[in-house]
Parts: structure tokens; C-alpha cells; sequence
């Protein structure tokens, strides 16, 4: 019976042992989820920002882009428009040379003729 007893109180003791190690996993475990969920948390706030940091970063990239375009053509147009004010002035001098000459042409022609005269 002694034994029978003895045997009783140690049974009672693993399982008074055993249901503390139960509440204690199952509080590691909770807490546990608890660190997970918070990492999730702080996961997701992290994607958020890259995302949108991603997102500006593109935009960023796109409009830089398209300025240093509009610059590049600007500066383009401004040296097209000066190369065709200098040849303008060009042709304007030599309409003017060629009228000139054929001005001092005509006039040899009409002094040739009356010295042939």
C-alpha cells in the first residue's frame, strides 16, 4: 500500500509538473505569435515605405529625364535658330554682291558697247 501511495503522489507530482510545463509552453507559444505578428507588422510598414519610396524614386527618375530632354532640344532649337539667322544674313550679302555684279556687269557691257560704238 505504500508503495501504492508513493506511486500515487509521484504520478500526481508529473502531472502537476507536466501541466506546468503546459502552461508554460503555451505561454512561450503566445508570445511567440506575438513577436511574429509584430514582425509582420513591421514587414508591411517596411514594404509600404519601399514601395512608395520605389514609386518617387521612379517618378523622380522619369521627370529628371524628361527635363534634361527639354533641355538638350531647347539648347538644339537655339542652335538651329542661330545657324538660320547666319545663313539668312549670308544669303541677304551675297544677293546683295550678286546684284552688285551684275550691276558693274551691265554697266562694263554698256561701256563696251559704246566704246564699240
Amino acid at each position: 500500500m505504500r508503495e501504492a501511495d508513493e506511486e500515487i503522489r509521484e504520478i500526481k507530482k508529473e502531472i502537476i509538473e507536466s501541466r506546468g510545463l503546459i502552461i508554460k509552453t503555451n505561454n512561450l507559444t503566445n508570445a511567440l505569435a506575438a513577436d511574429i505578428k509584430s514582425i509582420a507588422k513591421r514587414q508591411a510598414g517596411y514594404e509600404r515605405r519601399f514601395n512608395w519610396n520605389s514609386a518617387v524614386a521612379y517618378a523622380l527618375f522619369a521627370t529628371l529625364s524628361f527635363v534634361g530632354l527639354k533641355l538638350a532640344s531647347d539648347a538644339r532649337i537655339r542652335e538651329i535658330e542661330s545657324e538660320k539667322t547666319d545663313l539668312g544674313r549670308e544669303v541677304r550679302e551675297l544677293r546683295r554682291d550678286l546684284a552688285e555684279a551684275t550691276r558693274h556687269s551691265e554697266t562694263r557691257s554698256r561701256a563696251e558697247e559704246r566704246a564699240s560704238q
